[in-house]
């Protein structure tokens, strides 16, 4: 690996989300970029100035980003240890991950969604915990990495367990949040009884308004 390629060059090449390219082809676009208001508001978000081409993803993968900050700091190596076994081999992913330069440091910016679901708080925790122990073998290298976190839904989450986040994940002990607009409500197929009241097993269904979009 050419010890001149830079982190952003990395997280394009690992980045084998074959959505990614379906969805770029199907909007005439090479590659995604961010518009300019969620750009502006995510950047106040983190007070940070996100350049127009800044690196953005969907379902990015926690072994892709491990194997290309791994590279990043370590290009010349062949054979890697898989420390503290992060090579997962797994799916488990970034819905969105935001990745730009900004002088001799890398930010990233790792943002979780829900539409109409709710978080759960053991999956953020899982996520969580493996970046963290990512990140703290690299925050003394350099180029140094920033990693930031929020969380993107309709209406800002409450009952959140921070127990075992890292401290960057929640600064001042809440975590960020972005609305995600939805701007009309959604419908959803129950199933249910003969009179209509909601039954998993049911033989019949109905359609509903979906309550977190109300």
């Amino acid at each position: 690996m050419d010890n001149t390629t830079s982190l952003l060059d990395l997280l394009q090449a690992f980045n084998r989300k074959e959505c990614y390219y379906l969805l770029a082809a199907a909007m005439d676009v090479s590659r995604f970029t961010l518009g300019s208001r969620f750009r502006e508001k995510l950047g106040a978000l983190f007070a940070v100035d996100i350049p127009r081409d800044a690196f953005a993803a969907v379902d990015y993968h926690l072994d892709w980003l491990y194997a290309a900050l791994t590279l990043l700091h370590d290009p010349d190596v062949d054979i890697h240890p898989n420390k503290d076994r992060f090579l997962h081999a797994s799916t488990e992913d970034i819905d969105f991950l935001v990745a730009f330069a900004a002088a001799d440091e890398y930010h990233l910016i790792f943002l979780e969604a829900k539409g109409v679901t709710s978080f759960s708080n053991e999956q953020l925790r899982s996520k969580l915990v493996r970046l963290e122990a990512l990140f703290q073998g690299h925050d003394k290298e350099s180029p140094y990495v920033i990693p930031h976190f929020a969380l993107v839904s309709p209406r800002e989450p409450v009952r959140l367990d921070y127990g075992d986040w890292p401290s960057w994940a929640y600064p001042g002990g809440k975590v960020k949040w972005l609305e995600l607009p939805i701007g009309h409500h959604l419908l959803q197929a129950v199933r249910c009884n003969s009179l209509g009241f909601e039954d998993k097993k049911g033989h019949y269904w109905q359609v509903q308004v979906d309550k977190n979009t109300v």
